[in-house]
């Protein structure tokens, strides 16, 4: 859906800086909620109660407006990659004429709609767990198998289906087992670590039992083909200046947080070190120097990346494709 691949990349790295952003935004938010009400329930209508309450009505009304958009965009999204995926997948229509699979498609989608509002009629809201949870089983099914079936030349079809069920199970058994306080995993083992491990180890397992047919090879390295229409110079430099801003970003939010939150929070709780001095070993300070760690290198990462992928000139397909057989 985008225009070319420099505007998933810019995308991207937009993407990046605003999640970081908004996650600064939901933590001081909820430290002021909290200053002012510390029993609400379910913790899902908490930014709600606080638009209700806490807010001139104009800037409530904008923030509710805004969750909603948001909800409504996320259901429509899923609600059609879910009625895709069963009448394509599941129940396939038989017929090839294209008026009858669209109306094929259409009952189905009506059908999956039905079945999650009946479901969320009648289970209690619980957001937060519900997306954490589905996303990071996602994450365990599909992660190892994404990434491997663009760059690795080793993975066959088979071992990436057995990926997908084992990471799958290998995520859900276990926090069902934690939910219901048959075992108690600590946090090193989370199941998204096990359900992505058990996945890896499944794909490379069962990759090294066969091999990957020419048309599975073919069709991968065609995916590192890049199109004559992205070898464009202004382009590419436009694209790096996204990836400059991802580390000029992580460079001064993390300046930004030391000199407005960990020396005045070290001043006032009398958590200095010796001499007086900044303690560089403590959690805020740490928490704050991390911005810089990780954007800083991400950005430099990205850039060097899109020129070295972009930046060839007409030139410049041998050395992708070349990445394309590592």
């Amino acid at each position: 859906m985008a225009k070319n691949e420099h505007v998933v990349i810019r995308s991207a790295c937009i993407a990046a800086i605003v999640v970081a952003v908004s996650n600064l935004a939901l933590f001081a938010a909820a430290t002021v909620v909290n200053l002012s009400r510390t029993d609400i329930f379910p913790h899902e209508e908490t930014m709600i109660w606080a638009a209700m309450n806490l807010m001139p009505p104009l800037m409530g009304a904008i923030l509710l407006a805004g969750v909603m958009a948001a909800a409504l965009s996320s259901a429509t999204t899923f609600l059609s990659l879910v009625g895709f995926s069963v009448s394509r997948d599941i129940s396939p229509s038989t017929t090839g004429d294209d008026q009858a699979m669209l109306r094929h498609s259409r009952i189905m989608i009506f059908i999956v709609g039905a079945v999650t509002l009946a479901i969320a009629l009648n289970v209690e809201p619980n957001i937060f767990w519900l997306t954490y949870y589905v996303g990071t089983i996602f994450a365990s099914s599909w992660g190892p198998v994404a990434f491997m079936s663009v760059w690795s030349k080793r993975i066959a079809a088979n071992a990436a289906y057995w990926g997908i069920i084992t990471g799958f199970a290998g995520n859900v058994i276990p926090r069902f087992l934690d939910s219901l306080g048959i075992i108690n995993l600590p946090s090193y083992l989370n199941p998204i670590l096990i359900g992505g491990v058990i996945s890896l180890f499944v794909v490379v397992f069962i990759s090294r039992q066969g091999s990957v047919s020419e048309a599975e090879h073919a069709y991968r390295i065609s995916l590192h083909q890049l199109p004559d229409g992205e070898r464009k110079a202004a382009e590419t430099v436009k694209t790096q200046r996204a990836a400059i801003g991802v580390a000029v970003f992580g460079a001064l939010t993390s300046v930004l947080l030391v000199f407005l939150y960990v020396f005045p929070y070290q001043a006032t709780t009398d958590t200095l070190g010796a001499g007086g001095h900044t303690d560089w070993l403590t959690g805020e300070a740490l928490l704050s120097l991390a911005w810089a760690g990780i954007f800083v290198p991400l950005g430099i990462f990205a850039y060097r990346a899109v020129g070295r992928s972009y930046g060839k000139g007409e030139k410049g397909e041998s050395n992708h494709g070349a990445d394309a057989d590592r």
